[in-house]
């Protein structure tokens, strides 16, 4: 593993355990419940995405004209 991506696991490793810690939940399950709630709404992720893709698109063609 390169020294780049071993600092960014260890990043978002210590950033899961906090939050863990926060809601006194172990990690492993921090990381359960949140894969399956995206998981569950996959399209409310896309749809929202594609949104505002969309309407930054029109303020830029706006802009353009």
């Amino acid at each position: 593993m390169s020294f780049f991506y071993h600092k960014i696991f260890i990043f978002w490793r210590c950033l899961i355990q906090e939050l863990a810690q926060e809601l006194s939940i172990s990690p492993e399950e921090l990381l359960r419940i949140s894969l399956e709630e995206w998981l569950s709404h996959p399209q409310n992720n896309f749809s929202q995405a594609a949104n505002y893709v969309l309407q930054k698109n029109a303020d830029l063609y706006r802009r353009l004209a």
